[in-house]
Order: C-alpha cells, then sequence, then structure tokens
C-alpha cells in the first residue's frame, strides 16, 4: 500500500522523470536481426576515479544500435549485481549510496533506453576462450600505453529519474545528499595531505593502494576502540590545533613549537619524528620488540602507516593473506599512537601545574600572584602519591598529577 510520502522527492534534478523507463518506441518495429557481443574484464572496485569496467559497458550501450540485441559477458559480476539486483532500490535511494554515481545512472539510462534485450552474464563457461583473452592481452597492451578519454555521463531528460523517495529517506541519507548536492565542497589541503600519506604507506606495507572510501572505513572498524577511532579521524581531517595553526595568531605563536626540541610541531612530528621526546622513543621500542617475538621485521613506521594501520594486510609465501598478523600490527600501532599522544596530554598538564606553583611567588607576581590556597585546592586529590606530600605542597619539587604511569615515571626520572 501507497502512503503519501511516495508522492515526494528530494535532491531532483530541475529537468527529470518520475518514469523509470521509457523506451524507444520508435525502433522497436525495426529489424531484430542484429546482435551485438562484449566481452569485459577488470576488476570493479570502489574508486574516485570513475571506473574502467563501468566506462566499457556504458560505451559498448552507446554504440550498439537500440534495436539490436546486446550481451555482455562481464568478469565482474558485483557490477552485474549493481545494475539489476541492486537497482530498484538505489535508485529509490536516489542513487546516493551507488558507487560511482554518475558513471551507473548513465549506464541505466542507457539501458532503459534499448528496445530489445539484453543480456548480462558473468565469465564462464558459456564465454568463448578466445574472447577472454583478446580481452585480457588488449587490457594488457592499454596498461602499457595508457590514453586519456573523456566519457560524458549526460543522461537524456526523460531517463534521468533522480530523487529520493521521502519515504525511504534517512537522517544518513539525507545528509549525504545534501553534500553531494554542495558542488563548492573542497577536501581541506590537510585531509589531502593525509590521505595522500596513507596511500603511500598502505602501498609500502601491502602493495596495494586502497581508494579513499576503503581509508574512510578502516578508521571506523568496531575493533578499535571508540576514543582512537575519534583520534584517526580528527588526524585525517588535520583538526587538532597544532603547527601552523598558530602561526598566524598574534602572541600565540609560541604554541606552535615543539616544547621538547624546538621544531615546528604537527602531529607527525609528536608521532613519530621528535627524537626528544623520551615518550615517543620507549613506547615504538616496546612495540618493535613485542612484535620481533614473532621473527618478524618490525615495518617502518610514518604518519600514513598509522593513519591506514587497518588497511596494512601482510601476506605468506604462497601471497595468502595473514589476518592474525595483520590485526596484530593494527593494534600494536593505533593503540601505542594513542598513548604517545595520551602522555603529551599528561605533559601538558603537569606543566600548567607547574606554572601554578611559580604564580603562587608574591614577591615576584606582586597582585597578580594567585593564591596558594587556591592552587592547593585546585590540584587537590589528583596528584601522584598524595599521601606521601606535605600539606603546603607549592614548594615541593617533583609534584605530578597521578594519571602518569607508575613504571614510567621512574624509568625517565
Amino acid at each position: 500500500m501507497s502512503i503519501i510520502e511516495d508522492g515526494f522527492q528530494v535532491f531532483t534534478s530541475l529537468t527529470h522523470s518520475i518514469v523509470p523507463a521509457h523506451q524507444s518506441q520508435a525502433q522497436a518495429n525495426e529489424s531484430d536481426t542484429e546482435k551485438t557481443l562484449a566481452t569485459i574484464s577488470g576488476n570493479y572496485q570502489i574508486n574516485n576515479d570513475g571506473e574502467p569496467v563501468a566506462t566499457a559497458i556504458l560505451e559498448t550501450a552507446r554504440a550498439t544500435p537500440k534495436n539490436a540485441r546486446m550481451e555482455l559477458s562481464i568478469k565482474a559480476s558485483k557490477i552485474i549485481k549493481l545494475l539489476t539486483k541492486d537497482a530498484p532500490r538505489l535508485e529509490q535511494l536516489g542513487w546516493i549510496q551507488a558507487p560511482n554515481t554518475k558513471l551507473i545512472i548513465a549506464i541505466m539510462a542507457e539501458l532503459r533506453e534499448r528496445s530489445t534485450a539484453t543480456t548480462l552474464q558473468v565469465w564462464g563457461t558459456n564465454t568463448p576462450t578466445h574472447n577472454m583473452d583478446e580481452t585480457e592481452n588488449l587490457i594488457s597492451r592499454s596498461i602499457e600505453n595508457p590514453k586519456t578519454y573523456n566519457i560524458h555521463t549526460k543522461v537524456k531528460d526523460k531517463f534521468n529519474t533522480s530523487g529520493l523517495l521521502m519515504s525511504r529517506g534517512t537522517q544518513s541519507l539525507f545528509y549525504k545528499g545534501i553534500c553531494r548536492i554542495n558542488k563548492g565542497y573542497h577536501k581541506r589541503r590537510l585531509t589531502r595531505m593525509a590521505l595522500a600519506m596513507t596511500h603511500h604507506a598502505v602501498r609500502e606495507i601491502s602493495l596495494e593502494t586502497p581508494s579513499e572510501a576503503q581509508i574512510w572505513k578502516s578508521i571506523r572498524n568496531k575493533d578499535i576502540p571508540k576514543g582512537i577511532r575519534g583520534f584517526l579521524w580528527k588526524n585525517l581531517h588535520g583538526a587538532y590545533r597544532l603547527g601552523e595553526f598558530w602561526q598566524n595568531i598574534p602572541n600565540y605563536e609560541h604554541r606552535g613549537t615543539c616544547r621538547l626540541c624546538g621544531g615546528i610541531e604537527s602531529m607527525e612530528h609528536i608521532l613519530v619524528e621528535c627524537e626528544d621526546s623520551p615518550a615517543r622513543k620507549l613506547i615504538w621500542k616496546l612495540a618493535e620488540k613485542l612484535w620481533c617475538r614473532r621473527k618478524d621485521t618490525w615495518p617502518n613506521i610514518r604518519f600514513g602507516t598509522i593513519l591506514g594501520c587497518n588497511l596494512a594486510h601482510f601476506m605468506d609465501t604462497k601471497k595468502k593473506r595473514l589476518e592474525g598478523k595483520s590485526r596484530l600490527f593494527s593494534i600494536l600501532t593505533y593503540e601505542s599512537t594513542h598513548l604517545i599522544w595520551k602522555l603529551r596530554w599528561i605533559s601538558t598538564i603537569n606543566r600548567r601545574l607547574k606554572y601554578d606553583k611559580l604564580l603562587t611567588n608574591a614577591s615576584r607576581h606582586g597582585k597578580k600572584a594567585l593564591r596558594e590556597s587556591l592552587v592547593l585546592r585546585t590540584w587537590s586529590g589528583v596528584l601522584l602519591d598524595e599521601d606521601d606530600l606535605p600539606d603546603n605542597w607549592i614548594w615541593t619539587a617533583g609534584v605530578l598529577v597521578g594519571i602518569l604511569p607508575q613504571r614510567f615515571s621512574e624509568h625517565n626520572g
């Protein structure tokens, strides 16, 4: 039974059709003796560059007469499922969840315009061997001598069935739809840099370059603790106020430099570069030592390695993925990273405690000096070994907040 929301759509184009299938009736009565056979190779994966497989299907459909039968033998089964079983659902959702949206919409429009049968089948025993061999050879030659083609995805108005049914909409879909039509959106410079570093670092370990969609999905993995998921997401967006963020703010430029080595501070510097950070050195040393107990070589840890640690896959001699080894590397990397960041935070809190103690010096700061009683009440209950401290510990050396691990403190004392 239909409901009133079925009569409303959002995110529609200015010219669109509410009827999902119009065929070229003028050609339907013409001769149906022609037949086009096409063999298409390649793996269908989501990326941002347009898919060779989807492009091949689109161009074949355009080149084939609308009244001629067309049989497509496709190596990738995923796109066949997308164009058949998944198409009605994706269309009701305004194609928002479809990968390579423009290409898929253009393919659907071309197929619906046809007045005769179109067959999509996966490579199998019915596919002529010489067709598969010739297709693979053609792809090999195109890889060796790549060419650039401009493929237009414009759809005729009567085949443009854009729009999300109100009855099928969710908050997530509405948000994605808004983002999609916001043509002025551009990735922030820091986000582009973080993604590029992640691409490179993951390729070094896995010998495969992940797509941007795979990177974003990897940091949402439920195997990663929620707090660390947020930490990785903020780092991919460059959301932490570090380094260059402070350089153009008068009187705050000093916050952009590392307090340990004096260099320009960034998350990459804090986690993998700062040579004067005892916490960073110790934590990565312990992670490497634990990893090497399995007689494995510890990879070179870069900032991109941290962001893409959940995409780092290790293989055995038979090129089979070692799931346990890959998961251990991911755990060691993101847990160690988050600990380094947390210990930096603790050192910042201890530094503020030190400043509070110094600001109680009335002979130096006069009327601007803090009251000792205020400082004592502020930090009461959060100090390390507080029971062993005197009642007035303002001038006692070595007073620290109590979160710092005792073993770490003794090691670096």
